[in-house]
C-alpha cells in the first residue's frame, strides 16, 4: 500500500479571493470528499499587493493549491532509463486510470471553496471552474518529490471541435474579419445574450445559460413582431407595462406569425419549434424552482443536461436565422 497524491496548481484568471488575515497566516483547510484526504491552501499572490488598513491586512489572491491523496493497493511502476535519460512512459497506465477519481474529488473541494467567497462573502467574477482546470498534476508518492507527467498521457491538446457553433478563422472568412475591422460589427441584444450564454454553457452554468438563452429568444421575437420606432411597438409596449398583455414566445412564431409574415416557425421548422418549447418549459421551472427539467406533453418529468441544452442552442440559433430572413432590416 502506497499514499498517492495529486498537486492541483489553480489560477482563478480575473476572479480574486479577498482575504483580512496577516499574510504570515498559512491558510490550509483539510477536508474529506468521498475517499480522499483534500488538502486546500490558499496561496500568497503577490502580484496582487495588499493594504494596511487600522492595524489589519487586507489581501486578494487569484492561486489556490488543491492535494489530493489516498491510499493506493498498488504500488506505481518505478521509470526506466534509455541512454541515460528517464523514461515515464510506462507509467502512463498507472497514473491515467486514477487522474478521473482524484480529479473529480480536486473540483468538488474547489467549488465548494468558491461557492463560499462567491455567495457568502460576494467576492465577484469567480469562475465556475471545470474539469478543463484539473489537467496535469504533479504527483507524488509518500511525500516524495512531487512529478509531471504531463507530456505523456494528459497533453493538453487542442480540441477544433467544442460544439456550440464554435468557428475558426480561415481562409475563406479572411475577408469578414478584414471588413469587421474597417466597419465595427455592433451585435443585437439578444447576439449577446447568445455569447453570454455559449459561454455560461462551456462552463457548465446551465441554469444561467437556460435563461439566457431563453431570453435571447424572448428579445430577438419581440423586436422582429414590435419593433420600437413603430405604433405596434409603442402599443404593445405599453400594455406590457400596465400588464394588458402576455404572449407567449411559441405563440408568437406560430399562428402570430402565420398571420404577420404569412409564415409560421413551427410549420417550416417543427422540431426546431418543439425544442424551443421545451426550452421555456425548462426555462420556468429554472425561474420558479431553480430546476433543470420540465415535463413533456405526457406529463413525465425530464431532467436537462448539457446535451439537451446543446440541441436547443442549435435551434435557437434556427430561430434567431429565421426571423432575420422573415424581417429584413
Amino acid at each position: 500500500m502506497v499514499r498517492l497524491e495529486a498537486i492541483y496548481e489553480i489560477d482563478l484568471g480575473e476572479g480574486r479571493l479577498h482575504i483580512n488575515r496577516p499574510k504570515a497566516d498559512d491558510l490550509i483547510f483539510q477536508i474529506r470528499v468521498d475517499a480522499f484526504d483534500v488538502k486546500l491552501i490558499v496561496d500568497k499572490d503577490e502580484s496582487r499587493g495588499y493594504a494596511h488598513v487600522r492595524g489589519e491586512e487586507y489581501w486578494p489572491t487569484s492561486k489556490v493549491k488543491i492535494i489530493v491523496g489516498r491510499d493506493e493497493d498498488t504500488d506505481p511502476p518505478r521509470p526506466s532509463f534509455v541512454n541515460g535519460h528517464m523514461d515515464l512512459t510506462g507509467l502512463h497506465p498507472y497514473y491515467d486510470s486514477r487522474k478521473n477519481a482524484y480529479q473529480g474529488a480536486a473540483l468538488e473541494a474547489a467549488d465548494r471553496l468558491i461557492k463560499f467567497f462567491k455567495y457568502k462573502l460576494h467576492n465577484p467574477n469567480l469562475p465556475k471552474l471545470g474539469r478543463r482546470d484539473f489537467r496535469n498534476p504533479a504527483w507524488s508518492v509518500e511525500g516524495g518529490m512531487p512529478f509531471s507527467p504531463t507530456l505523456i498521457f494528459d497533453s493538453p491538446l487542442y480540441m477544433p471541435d467544442q460544439g456550440f457553433g464554435i468557428k475558426h478563422l480561415s481562409s475563406q472568412s479572411m475577408s469578414d474579419l478584414e471588413d469587421a475591422l474597417q466597419n465595427p460589427i455592433q451585435p443585437s441584444l439578444s447576439e449577446e445574450l447568445m455569447s453570454d450564454a455559449q459561454s455560461a454553457l462551456l462552463n457548465d452554468n446551465l441554469r444561467q445559460a437556460t435563461l439566457e438563452m431563453a431570453i435571447a429568444c424572448e428579445v430577438a421575437v419581440k423586436q422582429a413582431f414590435f419593433a420600437k420606432a413603430t405604433p405596434a411597438g409603442a402599443a404593445y409596449e405599453y400594455l406590457e407595462e400596465k400588464r394588458s398583455v402576455r404572449v407567449p414566445v411559441v405563440d408568437l412564431i406560430d399562428s402570430i406569425a402565420k398571420s404577420a409574415f404569412g409564415a409560421s416557425f413551427r410549420e417550416d421548422e417543427n422540431s426546431h419549434y418543439k425544442h424551443i418549447d421545451l426550452l421555456y418549459r425548462c426555462r420556468n421551472k429554472v425561474a420558479h424552482r431553480g430546476e433543470l427539467m420540465y415535463k413533456d406533453d405526457s406529463g413525465t418529468v425530464c431532467t436537462v443536461n448539457k446535451d439537451t441544452l446543446a440541441i436547443w442552442w442549435g435551434s435557437v440559433l434556427n430561430l434567431l436565422e429565421w426571423l432575420r430572413a422573415k424581417t429584413p432590416s
